[in-house]
This record gives structure tokens, C-alpha cells and sequence, in this order.
């Protein structure tokens, strides 16, 4: 039965299955250590059981967050799922209301 591992020691499989209990939290651990300086403060980058939620003020900051990561990502053999990936704008509108 094939299994992800971390690493592979002579012929034994070294790591955690991937429908283990441990398996979100080990992501999340590694993602958080080879990130670190990259992240900036809640709420602006999340990591959540495998997930990675960046935030910014603009769309060109964001770009380049996301160039970053995916950059930082690949030097450890990981990779952004871009199949994944969604991409949500908030932009502000201008209006006023009126309360009696």
C-alpha cells in the first residue's frame, strides 16, 4: 500500500498516511516553518489544514505574495494547486444610508 512519507529511509516508508489525524496538522506545521517570513499578521495570511488564504490591500500586492509563496514553495517540493485556487475582490462601494 503506497503512502506519503516525509522521507524515505533505505526501503521503509518514513511519515504519516495521508488519511491520518496527523496529516492536516503536519502540513500546516511545515507550511508554517518554510513560510514563516513570508506570512504576514491574522488576518492577512491563514493557514488552515493544508490551505493557504493570503490577503492584501491591492491586486498587484497580492500577485506578488502569491509569486512568493508559490517561489518559497517549489524550493521544498511543494506546489500551489492552481486548479485550486480561487481569487475573491472585495471592492468598496460608496453609499450612504439614512436611520430615522
Amino acid at each position: 500500500m503506497p503512502c506519503r512519507h516525509i522521507r524515505q529511509l533505505s526501503n521503509k516508508c518514513v511519515g504519516v498516511h495521508q488519511s491520518s489525524a496527523l496529516s492536516p496538522f503536519l502540513i500546516v506545521v511545515v507550511i508554517d516553518t518554510i513560510t514563516r517570513d513570508l506570512q504576514q499578521s491574522i488576518p492577512w495570511t491563514l493557514l488552515y489544514d493544508g490551505d493557504v488564504i493570503l490577503s492584501d490591500t491591492t491586486r498587484e500586492s497580492l500577485q506578488e505574495q502569491v509569486l512568493l509563496w508559490k517561489s518559497r514553495l517549489s524550493q521544498y517540493g511543494l506546489r500551489l494547486n492552481l486548479n485550486k485556487t480561487e481569487y475573491l475582490e472585495a471592492n468598496p462601494i460608496t453609499y450612504t444610508i439614512e436611520v430615522d
